[in-house]
């Protein structure tokens, strides 16, 4: 009986898949209550983001915000904000619960991070992140670039710099991120365009979406989707991201999903098509992705403590010959 139940079983999965009822996506995101500050992570349904969001880990302890996050197969990592210019490197796993600082981070000179993300064909992790270099207090370059991250450290390492005419005004610093693998040995980075208007006009940053790839082996980047006067799509990019909001995209089943400025939405990499859900979430959701973490990430080993400095007074008495 239990065998026949297992065959009906499979064919009313197949019946279902043909006329088209699929099984629930759930998808995770990690945020910060702007009310208690607490951090909290939560899942949701893709299809219906304005379903009931369901709460699966809270910290209520340390009221660190979440700036950036990923999930690398089954280790959800995370950059905490301890709110005094450092942050804490964790991994969180979802099913116990369990948050575990890797490391202490934090940024150097002139630089600043956008969003980080997990490639499996590589098995590492990458970061977006902006460098300014100052001469005699005045911006003088920016550049803008893919780092490697170690996932015990959390520190950064340049690994490719995008090309400038993508990123060629760093007062249009916010059209930059977010970032996602393209699960095929690439790094799609989210962008706006930049449009001419007239002979001898200055150029500007249009509100549109862009999305440029980076090949991980070449380091070359290509403009996969862009936006122009004939080809807009149906959400400004300040829609989804605005200055300063946080905000996370992630490929998951050929589809891109982003999630940003209480909204939530599903776009076609290849014509611009966007779909959108609108969600007030609370806070601003980072780290999306579709599957639950379930371990926990190795700290960084310990520096050894240097050894004490021998500070005692030696007495040296010289003798000449025997008197």
């Amino acid at each position: 009986m239990r065998k026949v139940y297992k065959i009906l079983t499979m064919v009313a999965l197949c019946m279902m898949a043909t006329m088209g009822v699929m099984a629930q996506v759930t998808g995770y995101a990690i945020t910060s209550n702007a009310n208690s500050k607490n951090c909290y992570a939560f899942s949701f349904d893709v299809s219906d983001p304005s379903k009931v969001v369901e709460t699966i880990w809270t910290d209520t302890v340390s009221s660190e915000a979440a700036v950036i996050a990923t999930l690398a197969d089954s280790i959800y990592y995370a950059y905490m904000d301890e709110g005094t210019g450092g942050y804490d490197f964790c991994s969180i796993n979802f099913t116990t619960g369990k948050k575990t600082v890797l490391s202490s981070a934090s940024l150097g000179s002139g630089e600043t991070w956008y969003d980080i993300c997990y490639d499996a064909t590589t098995a590492s992790l990458y970061g977006l992140r902006k460098m300014d270099t100052y001469v005699d207090g005045e911006l003088s370059t920016s550049s803008y670039q893919i780092c490697t991250i170690d996932a015990s450290t959390g520190r950064w390492t340049e690994y490719a710099t995008l090309p400038s005419e993508i990123v060629n005004q760093s007062s249009a610093s916010y059209y930059l991120g977010p970032i996602c693998s393209d699960g095929n040995g690439g790094i799609y980075v989210m962008g706006a365009n930049k449009w001419f208007k007239g002979t001898g006009m200055a150029p500007f940053w249009s509100s549109y979406i862009n999305i440029y790839r980076l090949d991980l082996t070449t380091k070359e980047t290509s403009i996969l989707f862009e936006s122009n006067e004939a080809t807009v799509v149906n959400v400004s990019y300040s829609n989804i991201v605005g200055a300063g909001v946080k905000c996370s995209m992630e490929m998951h089943e050929g589809k891109l999903y982003i999630i940003g400025n209480n909204n939530f939405l599903t776009m076609d990499v290849t014509t611009g098509t966007v779909t959108k859900n609108a969600k007030t979430f609370k806070g601003e959701p980072v780290g999306l992705c579709f599957a639950m973490s379930t371990a926990d990430g190795t700290p960084a080993p310990q520096e050894p403590e240097p050894l004490p400095v021998d500070t005692r007074l030696v007495k040296v008495v010289e003798t000449y010959g025997d008197h």
